[in-house]
């Protein structure tokens, strides 16, 4: 009896399945390597801001390269974008860059977003309600002491304060406060700068010394808060004091702004009073001890 041997069955044609799986893979590849290049693009970009950041002032192009850790070509493509963005400005003269607009209006944006920043917002209408004053709120920026907003209300002032203005330390109330508790490593730095245009802004004064400083901040322990007539403007007298943490730490000031002659400046006074007890009531809300916070501001 015979049988019928069966036909070996035919393999299917996978060569087209195959391109097809390829071209897909080679695409996605592609796609990654787009990626990763846009990825590494930011992460440059966010280091150079940075790096900027933490110099102390306008900067060469080979100076930022140095710090970045980058060639000075690949540095300068990365830092035409950002001028193009705004996060970086250049200056046509000197030819150095330095942080922009737009990197500025990021920066105070984080800060009024955090928890402490928000609620001292919340209050400063109603303390330029009760002094009739302008009232400022100052943080510690990369520069130094600098203002995140000011408050006018129905207060009619030609005083008027710009956002992210850099405060000096010597000059200003709220740079006093800065100087009284914030760590000496960042202080001494500008305080040095500031050194070199004291005697020419201040002629017949004594030279800032390490005993003058020390006095200064003898001053703003013992009336919890920082008084400043006529230094930077000799038109203005402003009163400062510090809002602290849940650690104890200075996380921010307010200020308070008028015209020489207009209110009473003396810490016994009615802006002093009202800046004191709000200044106190936000760090009691931000945690810090009562005890602790009376410690530090008296």
């Amino acid at each position: 009896m015979s049988t019928k041997r069966a036909k070996p069955k035919s393999k299917k044609k996978s060569a087209p399945r195959k391109r097809s799986m390829e071209i897909s893979s080679n695409v996605k590849q592609t796609e990654l390597r787009k990626r990763s290049r846009g990825n590494t693009t930011i992460a440059v970009g966010a280091q150079l801001l940075s790096v900027i950041a933490k110099l102390s002032g306008p900067a060469t192009l080979g100076v930022i390269a140095d710090a970045a850790g980058l060639t000075p070509s690949s540095t300068y493509r990365y830092l035409r974008g950002l001028v193009e963005t705004g996060f970086v400005e250049q200056d046509p003269i000197s030819a150095r860059y330095d942080l922009g607009g737009e990197a500025l209006h990021v920066g105070l944006a984080a800060l009024g977003r955090t928890d402490a920043c928000r609620r001292a917002l919340s209050v400063l209408p109603e303390l330029t309600s009760k002094t009739e004053l302008v009232a400022v709120l100052s943080v510690w920026g990369s520069h130094g002491p600098t203002t995140l907003l000011s408050e006018h209300g129905s207060y009619i002032s030609s005083i008027r304060i710009h956002e992210g203005t850099v405060l000096p330390l010597l000059s200003t109330a709220a740079g006093k406060v800065f100087l009284t508790y914030m760590p000496t490593h960042l202080t001494d730095p500008l305080v040095e700068l500031e050194k070199n245009t004291w005697k020419a802004a201040n002629p017949g004064e004594e030279t800032i010394t390490q005993e003058k400083i020390m006095r200064f901040k003898a001053e703003v322990h013992h009336q919890g808060l920082a008084l400043s007539i006529g230094r930077r403007n000799q038109t203005h007298a402003n009163l400062a004091a510090p809002v602290f943490d849940h650690l104890g730490r200075l996380c921010l000031v307010i200020s308070l702004l008028g015209r020489r002659g207009t209110f009473d400046w003396s810490p016994e006074g009615v802006p002093a009073t009202e800046l004191k007890r709000v200044t106190m009531a936000l760090s009691d809300r931000l945690g810090a001890s009562r005890e602790e916070a009376q410690a530090k501001s008296s």
